[in-house]
């Protein structure tokens, strides 16, 4: 005798990512797979219509599906073809337009783009494609130095990266350190003393926020 039981759906996008249940999404793709009746057949749902069906097998598992979705909001079931044709709990989300852009400003035009200058940057000036951050009063030139509000998307992955160097003359020059974090304080790359050699370093990393 086999165990008829309610089915369960699980969706993620082309990344791997699972979406969270409400959540939404910009993947026009999804992947739908899920538990049932061992060695049964259940019918994947979009919203109440039936999409494909898809085979459990000896263990209860079915393999993913693919669905397309358009913009907008979505409630994913499996319905299983067996016994009473139980409705597995829905599993919705919102597919939203992919607003985001790339911002990469490399002072090249005389601005810093999109980015505001902060209080450590007040003898900051943009010559020759880069930003000179002069320290030559003695104080002032700690906390923030540049700040732009971005969009984020939770689950999504980013990139981070900026290059710097220290090319200070002066031999009792204390070497300048930078972080980069959001404004909750996740930190996207650690404090980095920046070493006094007149040589571009880069820092980069990937985050994602929640």
């Amino acid at each position: 005798m086999v165990a008829l039981v309610t089915p369960s759906v699980a969706v993620r996008d082309p990344q791997g990512n699972s979406i969270a249940n409400g959540g939404t999404t910009t993947a026009t793709t999804v992947y739908v797979g899920g538990n049932a009746s061992i060695n049964t057949t259940v019918e994947v749902r979009d919203n109440g219509s039936p999409k494909q069906n898809a085979s459990v097998n000896s263990i209860g598992g079915w393999g993913e599906i693919s669905l397309s979705v358009g913009v907008g909001f979505h409630s994913i079931t499996a319905r299983g073809l067996y016994g009473n044709n139980p409705v597995s709990p829905a599993r919705t989300f919102t597919v939203v337009v992919d607003t985001w852009r790339d911002s990469i400003t490399d002072f090249s035009n005389g601005t810093a783009g999109n980015w505001q200058i902060g209080p450590a940057g007040f003898q900051g000036r943009i010559t020759g494609g880069v930003f000179h951050n002069d320290t030559t009063a003695h104080t002032g030139h700690a906390g923030v130095l540049f700040s732009q509000t971005f969009n984020f998307m939770a689950g999504r992955t980013y990139s981070f990266s900026y290059s710097v160097r220290n090319f200070s003359p002066l031999v009792n020059n204390i070497p300048p350190i930078f972080s980069v974090s959001t404004a909750s304080n996740q930190q996207i790359l650690p404090v980095y003393s920046v070493p006094r050699t007149g040589q571009w370093y880069q820092q980069s990393a990937n985050f994602s926020v929640t």
